[in-house]
């Protein structure tokens, strides 16, 4: 997960590859708890879906802008599509590890809170210290952050400036108390951002991960690893977008797991083994998330476009758009510095555009055309 030792009130981390952790590390999940989820899982009925109400604490500096309710809101549809398997980059999955994505039904679906007039349960709280979210003050009122709602029926998500230090991090089942049950996310990685590693929303689906009991999918070949069978054995993690194959302890790693260390870009999906760790971890541990608590309607999923490879090596890229939507009569292609560039694009099919991107150079890019705008990460090399 994402816990480091604190000591006079700031947490030892440490930078992995002069890049920004995921998430801050601990020793390997309690051997109790995963004892007890190993015996749980297959054997947990599948009854109705749960709902978990989330509560979002935005702390943020007074001059910075705070996220808005529609953010939010994206961030949450990224988190159900994820735990739905119905990731916008699954069409970059190899066809050797397509057969263990967990589909279907979700078993855990996520809302926004509400508070007691139905207003959403976004807690905003100006802080003018710049090393907060590197304290424990940010659980508390009366220190100036923004005290959790009751852990036991709402997901508490902090957005907190960590400092650089690290993207996110995350509480195991039954590993921390209140008030410091949740997950924490640094607001430059949370939802869609500019980040061009973490810049699709997916700090937030791993460190929810770690929350309903996933451990990090490496260890040593000869079985330590997360103790869940259907994520193929590897020796250590993986970092950027890595090209596949990439191999170790004699096979594939499954580096496009939502709990490796890769780019957003290049994560994409849970096991289904993963997924029945994960409802037998709300089961045992969480079972009442979720009760007499009140959400503002979980609105369907927006349909996405599929732009694909993204991340993109080659010279080609596919834009799909949702079914019955009509392709623009332009698009306008601009890197992250706001200048324009022309690609030739080609229609292939109804709703897809082939585009030729091989003369650009290495970067992240935005594709836009009337309210829509999609992300594009190109690798060269």
């Amino acid at each position: 997960m994402r816990w480091g030792v604190l000591l006079g009130g700031l947490f030892v981390l440490a930078h992995a590859y002069g890049q920004t952790p995921r998430c801050r590390t601990t020793a390997s999940l309690d051997e109790g708890v995963r004892n007890r989820l190993e015996a749980a899982t297959g054997s947990v009925q599948l009854r109705n879906a749960v709902t978990v109400p989330v509560v979002f604490h935005v702390l943020h500096h007074s001059a910075d802008p705070t996220l808005d309710q529609r953010a939010v809101e994206r961030q949450l549809a990224t988190l159900n599509r994820a735990f739905a398997g119905e990731d916008e980059h699954l069409p970059d999955l190899p066809p050797e590890f397509r057969h263990l994505r967990a589909d279907g039904a979700p078993a855990l679906r996520f809302c926004l809170a509400t508070r007691a007039d139905g207003s959403p349960a976004i807690l905003r709280q100006a802080v003018s210290d710049p090393n907060f979210g590197l304290t424990d003050r940010y659980h508390h009122d009366d220190h100036g952050g923004s005290t959790p709602w009751d852990a036991r029926r709402y997901l508490n998500v902090w957005v907190v400036d960590l400092g650089g230090a690290l993207a996110g991090f995350g509480t195991y089942p039954q590993d921390t108390l209140p008030p410091h049950d949740g997950v924490t996310v640094d607001p430059d990685f949370f939802g869609d951002n500019d980040s061009p590693q973490y810049g699709f929303g997916k700090v937030l689906v791993h460190e929810v991960g770690h929350y309903f009991g996933l451990d990090h999918p490496w260890g040593s070949c000869s079985g330590t690893d997360d103790g869940i069978a259907d994520t193929p054995p590897q020796a250590a993690p993986h970092y950027g977008c890595p090209t596949h194959p990439a191999v170790s302890c004699g096979s594939s790693d499954l580096f496009q797991n939502y709990m490796d260390y890769t780019d957003d870009g290049c994560m994409m999906l849970f096991t289904e083994q993963q997924m029945e760790r994960m409802i037998a971890a709300q089961r045992l541990y969480r079972a009442e998330l979720g009760r007499d608590a009140a959400c503002l309607a979980i609105a369907s999923a927006p349909e996405v476009v599929r732009l694909f490879p993204n991340p993109a090596r080659g010279a080609f890229v596919t834009v799909e758009l949702p079914a019955g939507e009509e392709l623009p009569d332009r698009l306008d292609l601009f890197d992250a510095t706001g200048r324009q560039w022309v690609v030739r694009q080609q229609e292939t099919a109804p709703g897809a555009w082939r585009l030729f991107t091989g003369e650009l150079p290495a970067g992240m890019y935005f594709l836009r055309w009337a309210e829509r705008s999609v992300r594009l990460v190109l690798l060269r090399g």
